[in-house]
């Protein structure tokens, strides 16, 4: 009895941590090439952030110059969504752009 006991529960700890790390597919109908660089991209998992964002100088930028960067997958949702995860396109040029971009506009922090 003890036996089925600890092996329904460890059945119910596996089913809830695989829930916790569902993967959202962005990928899904989205080009495999960079609008921007017009280069091939790759496949990452990265973080999904959620909340509605206001306008930024750096949504903007990211928009027009870096839409593929490797960074987290903003869902737009106002909710938290059941995935933890989102299957992205990553464009190399556009992490580049990127850095390029945070160093030129990010102030700096001082002391």
């Amino acid at each position: 009895m003890k036996k089925l006991v600890i092996i329904s529960l460890s059945v119910i700890i596996v089913t809830l941590m695989a829930l916790h790390f569902v993967i959202y597919d962005a990928t899904k109908n989205s080009p495999v090439v960079c609008n921007v660089h017009g280069e091939r991209m790759s496949e990452r998992t990265v973080e999904m952030r959620w909340g509605m964002k206001g306008p930024s100088a750096e949504g903007e930028a990211r928009q027009s110059g870096f839409p593929y960067a490797d960074e987290p997958y903003e869902s737009g949702f106002c909710l938290k969504p059941r995935e933890s995860y989102a299957r992205v396109y990553v464009c190399a040029k556009c992490n580049s752009a990127r850095a390029t971009w945070l160093a030129a506009n990010k102030p700096r922090l001082t002391k």
